[in-house]
Order: structure tokens, then C-alpha cells, then sequence
């Protein structure tokens, strides 16, 4: 089984993305080549699991923007999330920057860690994660707002 900690500094490299290591979580802006030229960077974190009763998960999130019911049509947002394989969206508690209360929607994947297989397996729900966030923030949220 892969670990975390030799896996992600690999996944950065081929993802050719900036990593940052925290306490127990890492931090990886992932780049898109947009085709006028820009580049769009999405933040991914990941973290180790343990879930009660449950086997040990590799936890992928991105955060897309906070939700707003008035705003946010659920059923498109739902309908978005079929287009993809590892990842579900949710919507969480969370805080602002300014630690007011709010709830965010996420894109996550949590495969369980004995089912990857090697560092390409977890490279790519890191980069579907990445990518279904950096899609709903466009489609649902029209600016970068994390």
C-alpha cells in the first residue's frame, strides 16, 4: 500500500503542481492550461482518514465555493456530478476567513487507501477532484471564490 507522504510530493511533480505541506494535510494547486493562455490554478487538499469502523481513506477535497440555496440550483449541481467517476460533491459546515459560520460546497474523493493500487491510482482522483471543482466554480459560482 501507498502512503501519503510518498505519494503526494510524486503526484505534485506530475501534475506539475505547487505543494505545500501542513500538519497532517497537504496542499496542492493544481494548474489548467485555459486555451486563451491563462492558467487557472485549483486548490486540492488531502489528508489521511481513519474512519470509525471503517478502513483507512485517502481524503481528497476541493473547496468550490459557499452555498447559497437561493442561488445554487441543487438539481444542475447534482446533474453535474454524473460526469464524473471517483469524486462526489457536498455541501459542508464550514467557516469564512473571518470565522462566521457558513456552508460550503466541495467537490471529495475518498477511495479507501488498500485499494490504491500505486501513485498513478491516486493521481487521478487527485486531478478529477481538481478538475470537477475548477468545472463547477465556473459553471456555478462564475469566479474562483477559495
Amino acid at each position: 500500500m501507498i502512503t501519503l507522504d510518498t505519494a503526494i510530493p510524486q503526484i505534485a511533480t506530475m501534475l506539475n503542481a505547487k505543494l505545500t505541506p501542513g500538519e497532517g494535510v497537504y496542499t496542492l494547486d493544481v494548474p489548467f492550461a485555459m486555451p486563451n493562455g491563462r492558467v487557472r490554478y485549483q486548490n486540492v487538499f488531502a489528508w489521511v482518514d481513519r474512519p470509525q469502523n471503517a478502513p483507512e481513506c485517502f481524503h481528497v477535497e476541493s473547496r468550490v465555493g459557499l452555498y447559497d440555496a437561493t442561488k445554487i440550483n441543487l438539481h444542475l449541481l447534482l446533474r453535474e456530478a454524473m460526469k464524473n467517476c471517483f469524486v462526489t460533491f457536498a455541501i459542508a459546515d464550514d467557516k469564512k476567513k473571518d470565522g462566521t459560520p457558513c456552508e460550503t460546497v466541495l467537490v471529495q474523493a475518498r477511495p479507501y487507501a488498500h485499494h490504491i493500487e500505486n501513485v498513478v491510482h491516486l493521481k487521478d482522483v487527485v486531478w478529477e477532484v481538481a478538475l470537477a471543482a475548477d468545472v463547477m466554480e465556473e459553471k456555478f459560482f462564475g469566479t474562483d471564490t477559495f
